[in-house]
């Protein structure tokens, strides 16, 4: 049943979706960033723009709204472009590249090994 969505999710997506800085702002709602940061990774003015989109991305479908504390709002996109075949922009996705290499993984000890070798021995 799942599949049989699809498509229609994909036309509302490109029709809803339909400048790169729309696109760039529905990438950048990952639910971990408030209007002021996904205005300024999608090179929006206004915060007010993303408020208004957020909405109309929930009406159709396309994420859910949660609470913050502090009484804020923020939406999280429910769809991942790429598995649309929609392209992220390249101004955007240059971002999410450098925000993670800002932000180091755990690394793990080299003295400790894997469950998986371990059950090897």
């Amino acid at each position: 049943m799942r599949f049989a969505g699809i498509k229609e999710v994909k036309a509302v997506m490109e029709t809803s979706l339909d400048t790169e800085q729309k696109r760039a702002a529905y990438h950048a709602s990952d639910g971990s960033k408030g209007t002021r940061e996904v205005a300024s990774k999608a090179g929006y003015g206004s915060k007010s723009t993303i408020e208004a989109l957020w909405k109309k991305w929930r009406r159709l479908g396309l994420g859910e709204s949660f609470q913050v504390k502090g009484g804020g709002e923020r939406f999280r996109r429910s769809f991942d472009l790429e598995d649309f075949e929609i392209e992220v922009p390249k101004s955007v996705r240059a971002k999410d590249n450098q925000s993670a290499a800002e932000s180091p993984e755990p690394k793990n000890d080299d003295n400790e090994k894997s469950e998986v070798e371990s059950n090897a021995r």
